[in-house]
């Protein structure tokens, strides 16, 4: 945490405020997902505001934030709140699994534009995709 505090520091006022937004995004998504129902979930995401942001910043903001509690902001947190903070560029949100030698199955999300994914890479990645949100 204090390498993260030392970071922050360095970081511009726009990287800051963008930090911020996106952090509260996180805990907003992640409280909801929490004690909602999905179909409620739904609706409630839809209504979310939120303003236009660059994909290369935005991204960084996520990656930033989730470093926070990786425990608790992990993929789906993640690429829903890019999905949303990145609306205008039609992204979709994938979520697909891959078998895995630790578990016999591993699930994972992720944000794509025209088959290139734009947050939610991972090493090795074959997941197959089960349910696209576009």
């Amino acid at each position: 945490m204090k390498n993260l505090l030392k970071k922050y520091l360095s970081w511009s006022s726009k990287e800051k405020w963008l930090f911020w937004q996106v952090l509260l995004r996180m805990i907003q998504i992640k409280t909801q997902l929490r004690f909602k129902n999905f179909e409620t979930f739904k609706k409630w995401y839809a209504e979310l505001d939120t303003e236009e942001y660059d994909f290369d910043e935005l991204k960084q903001a996520i990656q930033r934030a989730a470093t926070v509690s990786p425990k608790h902001f992990t993929c789906l947190p993640q690429a829903l709140v890019f999905k949303k903070m990145a609306r205008p560029y039609n992204v979709i949100l994938v979520i697909g699994v891959q078998a895995s030698e630790k578990m016999n199955l591993d699930a994972h999300a992720w944000c794509e534009q025209q088959g290139k994914v734009l947050i939610g890479d991972v090493p090795d990645f074959q997941y197959l995709p089960l349910w696209i949100w576009e």
